[in-house]
């Protein structure tokens, strides 16, 4: 069986709305003066070689949780880049998500004492932003150990590519279009998302339920059932996408594989 294929459409509208005096251009006296931001000193990305400096950034992550999940989402999303953007997932809502939620800390436990290993520079950009500052991107892929002996490799279990920054984030987008106003400028390596406006995938599931009664401890009847099913899950945390259509081959057992195409709205 093959697996469907998603083709994602998402939308996103800015508006802006500048308003602008007539006249003679006179100044008004009692309009306050303009305050402008004091702009960000800029800060030149790091220049070690990529594998190392992914290494060096991911033992500090790692660091991070080795006994322990941080108290608050700040201290938890510390190495996230003040523009990270991953599966439309912004740092503002991970954070807030995490000091919202009563299983803020223990519903992720199983973070504590994992490990990435196995890392891969997959590519590699130095970037000049408009404001004159510039920074550095690395794209890579690892695998996690975590500290029960479950592993996941970037391959077999498609953990999706990550992109850390060094240098200034400024210019960067939000996954409503909208500028970042938390950009950042410092040499150290940040978590810099994936980028993606939402987060889109398909997950096939082979289940075996071996079944038994309670009051009697005996194997129930039928004593195994098998199952099989596809979960296709969709998340769009900055609410920008207008539909995600899904096509693919026919999943039904038996016949032929005929095209399908689902619509989500």
């Amino acid at each position: 069986m093959k697996t469907p294929t998603f083709k994602l459409s998402a939308i996103a509208t800015v508006a802006i709305l500048a308003a602008c005096g007539g006249g003679g251009g006179a100044s008004d006296p009692a309009a306050p003066a303009a305050v402008v931001p004091a702009p960000v000193p800029s800060v030149a990305p790091t220049t070690e070689p990529a594998l190392e400096a992914a290494r060096t950034f991911l033992a500090k992550s790692d660091a991070l949780r080795a006994t322990a999940i941080p108290a608050t989402g700040a201290a938890n999303f510390a190495l996230l880049d003040g523009c990270y953007l991953g599966n439309g997932f912004s740092k503002s809502f991970v954070v807030s998500e995490f000091d919202t939620d009563p299983l803020g800390t223990s519903s992720r436990q199983f973070d504590v004492g994992s490990t990435r290993s196995n890392i891969r520079v997959l590519a590699e950009r130095s970037t000049a932003n408009a404001d004159g500052t510039s920074r550095r991107e690395i794209d890579i892929k690892y695998d996690i150990t975590y500290k029960d002996g479950t592993k996941f490799t970037a391959l077999a279990d498609a953990i999706p590519t990550e992109t850390i920054v060094s240098g200034s984030s400024a210019g960067s987008k939000l996954a409503d279009g909208s500028a970042c106003a938390a950009t950042e400028s410092k040499s150290d390596w940040r978590f810099y998302g994936n980028r993606k406006l939402i987060n889109a995938n398909v997950v096939a599931f082979n289940q075996r339920y071996d079944r038994t009664v309670l009051t009697t401890g005996l194997p129930s009847s039928p004593a195994i059932v098998y199952n099989k099913y596809i979960r296709f899950n969709v998340q769009d945390p900055a609410n920008v996408a207008k539909y995600v259509t899904i096509a693919g081959p026919g999943i039904v057992a038996g016949t032929p594989a005929a095209p399908i195409t689902l619509k989500m709205v």
